[in-house]
This record gives C-alpha cells, sequence and structure tokens, in this order.
C-alpha cells in the first residue's frame, strides 16, 4: 500500500556526505508510527568519529557486524518510490546523505521540513541572515510536551527522532486553538493550528511594516537616487523598494523605530542602476495589460538611451 507520508531520519559521521562523511543508522516510519526501516551501518572508509559519537552514541563497535548502506538501499529505494511526501526535521541533510549513496530521491517530490515550520512558531530572529533561528529537535519536542521516556530510543537515535519528529509535525498541523473574533457583529470561533497562527502573524507583521513605510513616505519630502528624483507613488507601489527598505531597518542598530532612517539609507547607498532595477522589477510585476500601459506612459515620461536603459525624468 502506497506511503502519502513518511518521516525519515539518519545518524551519521558527521556533515558532510561528499567529503568522507558516512551514514550510521536510518530509520523511516508512517504518519500511524509504524516502522518501515530501521537499521544500523557499518562504514566502509571511517573508522572513528569520536565528534559524532559523543552525540549519537553510536560507537564503532556497535556497527563493527552491521551491513554496509549498498546492502540496504534498495529497501530505501522502494519505500521512496512508494510514498508522495518526506517529512524530516532538517529534511535536506538526510536527503543528501541518501542520495550520496545511492538513493532516488525523485526531484518533484514533496518535502516537508519540520525544522523550518517550528523556527518560525519559535519566533527567534537570526541576526545574521533574514529569518529565524533553527531549533534542535529537542527543542522542539520539549516545547510541545514530547516524553522521550515513553519509547526505548532516546534523542539522536534515528528512529527516536522519527518518532519526535513526527509529534512535533502533528502538533503543529493537527492541533488546533480556537481564536474568537466578531464577524458581521456576531463572536466567531475560528479554529486555527500553530502554523496558520504563524503564517497570520507573518502576514500582520509585514502588512503593518509595510504600512509604516508608506506613512513614512508621505512624511518625507524630496526622495532622490543621486541627482535623480522619484516619485512617492512609484516607490509605494514598488515590492522591490519596501523589501529593501525592511531589509535595512531590520540591520539598523538597535533596531531603531526610524523607517526614515531606513528608506534615506536605501536610496542614498543605491548604485546608479538601481532606479532601473526598480522599474524594470515594476513592470515585471504587472498583467500584461498593465504593462502596455505602463509602457506608453513610461515613454513619455521617461528619457532612453542608446541601451535603451531607462532614466527617470524629473
Amino acid at each position: 500500500m502506497k506511503n502519502k507520508y513518511i518521516i525519515i531520519d539518519t545518524e551519521t559521521t558527521g556533515f558532510h556526505p561528499y567529503d568522507g562523511d558516512e551514514l550510521l543508522q536510518v530509520s523511516i516510519i508512517d504518519t500511524d508510527g509504524n516502522v518501515l526501516f530501521d537499521e544500523y551501518f557499518k562504514p566502509q572508509h571511517r573508522t572513528e568519529w569520536k565528534e559524532a559519537e559523543q552525540v549519537n552514541g553510536i560507537s564503532p563497535e556497535m556497527v563493527a557486524d552491521r551491513p554496509a548502506i549498498s546492502e540496504k538501499i534498495s529497501e530505501i529505494n522502494a519505500i521512496i518510490e512508494n510514498s508522495d511526501t518526506i517529512i524530516g526535521y532538517n529534511t535536506q541533510f538526510d536527503i543528501g546523505f541518501l542520495k550520496a549513496n545511492g538513493a532516488i530521491v525523485p526531484d518533484d517530490i514533496d518535502t516537508i521540513d519540520v525544522m523550518e515550520d517550528f523556527a518560525e512558531i519559535y519566533g527567534e530572529r537570526n541576526s545574521f541572515r533574514d529569518g529565524y533561528k533553527w531549533q534542535k529537535l529537542t527543542t522542539a519536542a520539549d516545547y510541545y510536551g514530547y516524553d522521550w521516556s515513553q519509547r526505548a530510543e532516546t534523542a539522536h537515535n534515528s528512529l527516536g527522532d522519527c518518532y519526535a519528529t513526527l509529534f512535533v509535525y502533528n502538533k503543529i498541523n493537527s492541533d488546533t486553538m480556537i481564536i474568537e473574533r466578531v464577524i458581521d457583529g456576531k463572536r466567531v470561533g475560528i479554529e486555527l493550528t500553530p502554523a496558520e497562527i504563524s503564517q497570520a502573524y507573518c502576514i500582520k507583521e509585514n502588512d503593518d511594516r509595510r504600512q509604516d513605510i508608506l506613512n513614512a513616505l508621505d512624511e518625507m519630502d524630496s526622495l532622490k537616487i543621486g541627482n535623480t528624483e522619484l516619485s512617492k507613488d512609484f516607490l509605494k507601489n514598488s515590492n522591490l523598494f519596501i523589501s529593501d527598505v525592511i531589509y535595512r531597518y531590520e540591520k539598523m542598530d538597535d533596531h531603531l523605530e526610524d523607517y526614515n532612517m531606513a528608506i534615506e539609507d536605501v536610496l542614498d547607498n543605491a548604485d546608479k542602476n538601481y532606479a532601473g532595477k526598480l522599474v524594470s522589477h515594476y513592470a515585471q510585476n504587472m498583467s500584461l495589460a498593465d504593462k502596455e500601459q505602463y509602457i506608453e506612459s513610461a515613454e513619455m515620461a521617461m528619457d532612453w538611451n542608446d541601451t535603451n536603459e531607462p532614466a527617470i525624468s524629473r
């Protein structure tokens, strides 16, 4: 019978499958918790992996008599082939190791990374990239009250991690909360999953930031890139410009609540081609009909040089 969803986890000797690190354990379960595959493997090149052993507890002695991954990869491939979606925690890490060892993972197979979903719910910002900080599986499991003692397998055993991943996945996507709202004068309970609530908060946060930027633009006078003056209405409707201002605002020291400063910083530090990029991006995101109308008006409002690059007229 075909498994719509499977949960996969691996334990390895390190982080780099194409630089000599190898698989030590692979586990696969279905969403009912049935074990589809669980096996330890003897590395064919590594003889010790002390750092990884401190985490996963798998010693060279434990896998000395286990098969090589090549002996079992056909079984893994059969399970993947018979599935629609792979669920994991840092899914691409596990898939990368499996592929490096002969696993056939179709490019069009759906994948779900519970780590990415939970990072947004946990909400800790990553100051080094534009997003949320990834959390350990143990953090996610503890967040939802997972009882590790209910199974013999512990954390960092791939089978144990499969069950913890499934638990967190179900909490994110199945458990719901009732959010009350007044709609047409009536109090209505809206049932949402944590993932849906987190997504709603992100949408609201982005909308709020966008409105703050629009308000800041209204307060400003002349807006220029170098000597090129830009209209407020044009900037208000430029998703690229709004995104750049939000990014700059998030990078500002101490997150100063000053969008005017972020706007000025984006414009002051723009290169000479930035205005053209804004126009190009604006046009690319319009419907064909709107684009034709925009081009007609743009040709009247803009000068074109020999390379057909727009130069916004003042």
